[in-house]
């Protein structure tokens, strides 16, 4: 990651908020680097405002606590989260596949192998949460990187 003037630092993460790879209703996400480790991750970022309904708020804190406890190769990995007086930032694993819906929207065809596989790899994702439950297992919610399937949100 290149550094530049725009770099934000959190504890001992760096991430440039101009750049996002992502963005939904709830909040961004960027390209991060661990200073220490100079490993590439995530960061998803979310404005305090729009969590501050207590309800989504519980939800994200569970599902943060459930994530970060689960240990597959098929489920996005946590590692850290933060929160300042303005946003919460999640620090996960970088995926750099396509997500299944953009995929699909672009007219890929799976061939019949493909598509069992991808659906082994997500039942084994579903398998691996145990007693949890994910409530969003959708397209979009789902990562493909040279094969490999990977859960996130």
């Amino acid at each position: 990651m290149q550094e530049s003037f725009l770099m934000k630092k959190i504890a001992e993460y760096a991430f440039d908020p101009s750049k996002p790879i992502a963005k939904d209703a709830f909040g961004t996400t960027c390209k991060a680097v661990n200073l220490q480790s100079n490993q590439e991750l995530a960061v998803r970022i979310f404005p305090i405002y729009k969590i501050s309904d207590s309800k989504f708020e519980e939800m994200l804190i569970r599902g943060i606590n459930i994530q970060k406890d689960i240990q597959s190769e098929n489920i996005v990995r946590i590692f850290d989260v933060k929160r300042t007086h303005n946003y919460v930032y999640i620090f996960s694993e970088l995926c750099e596949g396509e997500t299944l819906e953009k995929k699909i929207k672009n007219g890929y065809t799976f061939t019949e192998e493909e598509a069992c596989d991808i659906l082994r790899q997500i039942t084994d994702a579903v398998l691996s949460l145990g007693n949890a439950m994910h409530r969003h297992i959708k397209p979009e919610n789902i990562v493909i990187s040279e094969g490999k399937v990977k859960l996130t949100d």
